[in-house]
């Protein structure tokens, strides 16, 4: 496999670090790995297109961040390779070990109980704190199980209601775009929508 192109576009990046520099270096190294990497997860059964992209972004920030590299098209085969076996280990261990519940978590919620005497103001009120408890509750189950979220999910989502777009936050972070949405995608997996809602609804408390 050449990585001459890609390496190129590495130099160029790493000798004036840019938005567009990152961008054309995304998309080579897309344009090598990405349907590779997602064939090699996918065959493992354990994740899907999604998961495979992730990984692959998070490949890309790490070695972004990183000091100029001769083979920057080596060191991110290499990456790659040690996220999927580290990805592989993480679920099957999750697997065996973890069984998500979030109905648990429901059951401790707070709940509305019967008013009277109040206005409907009042009851419009005491519904949205009801809801802003429970989105805070379910926001804090979500993040703080670390099989499951990393630092920079974490991140995402304590800094999201802060920034009118996911451009405009995934630029104050220092993250490419495609990476903050695979990030709150595979975050909302992790609840049931149909029950719960949109989860940009939770974020934005």
């Amino acid at each position: 496999m050449s990585f001459e192109k890609l390496n190129s576009l590495a130099a160029v990046y790493y000798s004036a670090p840019s938005s567009e520099a990152l961008r054309s270096l995304y998309d080579e190294a897309a344009n090598v790995f990405r349907r590779d990497n997602q064939r090699k997860i996918l065959a493992t059964r354990l994740g899907d297109e999604n998961d495979a992209d992730e990984l692959f972004d998070a490949a890309i920030l790490k070695l972004s961040r990183r000091p100029a590299m001769a083979n920057f098209g080596g060191y991110l085969s290499i990456t790659l390779k040690n996220a999927r076996r580290d990805f592989v280990k993480s679920m099957t261990r999750h697997r065996r070990r973890y069984e998500l519940s979030l109905d648990v978590k429901a059951e401790d919620a707070p709940t509305s109980e019967p008013t009277t005497g109040e206005t409907v103001e009042d009851e419009y009120f005491s519904l949205q704190r009801k809801k802003e408890i429970d989105q805070l509750q379910l926001i804090d189950f979500l993040v703080n199980d670390p099989t499951q979220v990393d630092r920079e999910t974490i991140l995402i989502v304590s800094q999201f209601s802060q920034y009118a777009s996911i451009t405009a936050l995934s630029k104050a972070l220092g993250m490419h775009h495609e990476y903050v949405k695979r990030k709150l995608r595979r975050l909302s997996r992790r609840y049931d929508s149909n029950r719960f809602g949109d989860y940009s609804e939770y974020l934005a408390v």
